[in-house]
């Protein structure tokens, strides 16, 4: 009797677990699909926002997860807007991803051409709906190391995508 009663325990605990095991294989696919339609929500809400400036130039790069748009000007009319492909968007989110964000403000540029007007003034700004972060002026062309591979890929976009 103790023999039958320890096999139908251990068939009642395996047909248990077979149970919880795929109740959680379960939960964790949908876990999974939560956090990428979270992420899909964060992303649609980012913007990149390139600004170079001086006395007679001025450029604004704003990359959003469907557009590229550049104003040549500071009233900013006639802007080029083309649409942002799905692995542009993907290739800035991934150097995003190695930035600590709210430090922007504290980087320190490599060079101060700027000042003696030997180069732009710069700035880096990454919008979500809730904040801001900006970095502060660097040299138009020679960033910050931190995010020197950011605004490299931002800058292409003007020059491979924008035909003027």
């Amino acid at each position: 009797m103790k023999l039958i009663l320890t096999i139908f325990t251990f068939l009642l605990m395996a047909k248990e677990c077979d149970t919880n095991k795929a109740s959680l294989s379960s939960n964790t696919s949908n876990n999974n699909v939560e956090k990428t339609t979270d992420m899909e929500k964060v992303q649609k809400d980012i913007t990149l926002v390139y600004n170079a400036n001086s006395r007679g130039f001025f450029e604004e790069i704003v990359v959003t997860i469907d557009s590229i748009t550049i104003y040549t000007n500071r009233n900013k009319t006639n802007p080029t807007k083309v649409a942002c492909s799905t692995e542009d968007w993907n290739s800035c989110m991934t150097l995003l991803e190695t930035i600590e964000v709210k430090k922007l403000p504290s980087l320190e540029a490599p060079t101060k051409m700027r000042h003696y007007d030997g180069a732009a003034h710069a700035t880096l700004t990454i919008k979500n709906k809730e904040e801001s972060y900006q970095t502060s002026t660097f040299d138009h062309g020679h960033p910050p190391q931190e995010i020197k591979a950011i605004v490299d890929r931002i800058l292409l976009f003007k020059k491979d995508k924008i035909k003027h």
